[in-house]
Parts: structure tokens; sequence; C-alpha cells
């Protein structure tokens, strides 16, 4: 489950920041925005919560923690290449 959550959030992410690069030049406030998304969207997984057998709350918070430490890292990658 984590897996697949933090995998469909990269994906969902650069999907979103390629539509977004070929419409204009994006600065880091255009990113974390995306970004944001891209977890609002990863937490909105709670409202299945019904449809497994066990909490699934633990995998979205790790998955959540996940793709913060995958944004914060390209981040960092990103302002040290300027």
């Amino acid at each position: 489950m984590i897996d697949l959550l933090v995998k469909g959030g990269i994906v969902r992410a650069y999907v979103d920041l390629t539509r977004a690069a070929k419409r204009h030049r994006l600065d880091e406030k255009d990113i974390a925005e995306i970004e944001h998304v891209v977890l609002v969207e990863v937490g909105k997984a709670r409202a299945a919560r019904e449809e497994f057998a066990e909490d699934i709350e633990p995998a979205i918070r790790i998955a959540e923690a996940l793709l913060k430490e995958h944004f914060d890292a390209s981040r960092r990658a990103r302002t040290a290449a300027k």
C-alpha cells in the first residue's frame, strides 16, 4: 500500500510538473503548489478506509512522509544547481 501511494504520488507530481512546464517556466512557488496538491490527493486515500480490512492510516502517514522527503530532496538539488 505504501509503495503504491508513493509511486502514484511521484508519477502524479511529475505529470503535473511536466504539463505546467509546457505552459510556462516554473518557479519554486509553482512547484510547491503542485507538490501540495499531490500530498492532498494521497491524503484522500483515507476516504477508502472502509474498503480495507486493516487500518490504512499508518500507511498513508508513511507515504506522505516519504513523498515530503522526496520533494525536499528534489528542492535541495534544484537550489544547489543554481
